[in-house]
């Protein structure tokens, strides 16, 4: 039945978007008027769409499409159990490549519902001990993430638990502090944090400590991560991977180092928004396994039953057995486009993302009304992150660049080569005094490109930002 739906490129049954566009938080949600989500996205309207903002949210392209309807129609024959099972199958293989790290698998709708499982660990690990999160680059994390490791509802509702008070606490029984350590200066420069770090744990030690650090923010920065192997206190360390615009030899050593590694498939291999997994170190894990304690009400509220390893079977039996359809067919777009990406020649697509950033920051940094961030040599080569001047030479601040950004993403064009007219650039995202927009290429795109190795459009986009930036008036 499913494949009927293949007969038109761009039409998909209303049935298979809502449940892809569900189980999850509000930000799926597709407003009735505009058919567009929160981030001025349309699920179906991209056949002509030029994708270059990768690393917040995508819409579906044919070939996410393509994956998303045959795994509905796989739903209807094999069922929900079956398909999750080919799934990790399929992860663990991509994953592992030769490697012998052992680790389980933990599911959730974002980024940011991941934040809420260190928690968990540390209330099995240490029981009733008061916690403290350390965050690196909150602003650049996913929307939901800083008042997650606050231990708050960084939504109003979500798929387990239906609607809650966005900001109210989570749990009952945690004593949660949290701290955060900016990604950039006043001037934008990236700030090392690994002595402000260090500092904050040693102050801390009688806590229990969650370390949140980051490979892959929104700009693209990399922490120093050889704070982990040099820190002698006790750690619950987590990584936020979820751009996945990282190796695998990278996900291995963080593994080996005893560190719990949060990803996505949802920013760079551009499955719709959102599918989230934390990989779990064998040895963490199996400890989780053998608890058979309660947990605190609040996990019952945020998680179901097939969220946790199967391997965490006391645990599993004391949650809600909610199939999260959505999420299922999300990670199914995921999982495909890093199967064919990988089946790309490493070589050649190294080459077109270093051609692309060489083009596009040239562009940028002789263009009279951009100026780049700082440290674009410390942040992913598929990323570009830059500032923007109005007529008058200020920069555009935060709100002003979320309407240029609407702008954009409204903006229709003949200016394209090929099938195109219109497309997609990255969320503004804030610093200490400023704020900046990015071009990012996703897994999908550099497949294009490989294909047609032409950055005639990104000039296009380039100079159409330039003039929609000039209509944006002065907050």
């Amino acid at each position: 039945m499913g494949l009927l739906f293949y007969l038109k490129p761009n039409i998909i049954n209303p049935q298979l978007l809502s449940l892809i566009t569900a189980g999850g938080d509000e930000r799926l949600d597709i407003h009735p008027k505009t058919g567009r989500n929160k981030y001025h996205i349309s699920m179906m309207d991209f056949d002509s769409l030029l994708s270059r903002g990768s690393c917040t949210a995508n819409s579906l392209n044919p070939d996410s499409k393509e994956a998303i309807e045959r795994g509905w129609s796989s739903l209807k024959f094999d069922g929900y159990d079956a398909i999750k099972s080919r799934q990790l199958e399929r992860v663990f293989r991509l994953l592992s490549r030769g490697y012998h790290n052992d680790f389980d698998i933990f599911f959730a709708p974002s980024g940011s519902d991941l934040a809420y499982v260190p928690f968990l660990i540390a209330q099995v690990l240490h029981g009733s001990r008061d916690i403290t999160t350390l965050t690196s680059c909150p602003e650049e994390l996913g929307s939901g993430t800083s008042l997650a490791a606050e231990g708050k509802y960084f939504y109003t509702k979500n798929a387990v638990s239906g609607h809650v008070v966005k900001g109210n606490p989570v749990f009952r029984d945690l004593n949660i502090n949290a701290l955060s350590f900016p990604a950039r200066s006043s001037s934008g420069e990236i700030i090392d944090q690994k002595e402000y770090i260090r500092t904050a744990l040693r102050r801390n030690s009688s806590r229990v400590n969650i370390c949140n650090l980051v490979v892959g923010s929104k700009s693209g920065i990399e922490d120093n991560l050889s704070i982990i192997p040099d820190t002698p206190e006790e750690v619950i360390w987590t990584v936020d991977l979820c751009q996945l615009r990282n190796s695998v030899q990278l996900i291995h050593w963080l593994l080996d180092n005893n560190c719990m590694v949060m990803l996505t498939g949802s920013k760079f291999y551009q499955a719709p928004p959102f599918c989230g997994m934390m990989l779990i170190p064998k040895g963490i894990s199996e400890q989780i396994s053998a608890y058979r304690g309660t947990l605190d009400p609040g996990f019952h509220s945020i998680f179901s039953q097939n969220d946790l390893p199967l391997t965490w079977s006391y645990l599993r039996s004391q949650f809600k057995p909610y199939q999260n359809t959505g999420l299922l067919l999300r990670w199914e777009a995921a999982i495909q486009e890093m199967e064919r990406f990988e089946s790309t020649d490493y070589h050649i697509r190294n080459k077109i993302i270093d051609d692309w950033n060489t083009h596009v920051s040239e562009q940028i940094d002789h263009h009279p009304k951009f100026e780049l961030m700082p440290n674009q040599d410390k942040t992913n080569s598929s990323i570009i992150s830059f500032r923007v001047q109005d007529k008058l030479g200020s920069f555009l601040s935060y709100d002003e660049l979320k309407r240029l950004h609407f702008k954009c993403l409204h903006h229709s064009t003949n200016r394209f080569q090929g099938p195109y007219d219109h497309f997609t650039i990255g969320q503004p995202v804030k610093y200490i005094q400023g704020a900046f927009i990015r071009l990012a290429l996703g897994s999908y795109d550099i497949r294009q490109l490989i294909q047609n190795p032409s950055f005639s459009n990104d000039s296009a986009i380039i100079d159409i930002i330039a003039q929609e930036s000039q209509t944006i008036t002065h907050d």
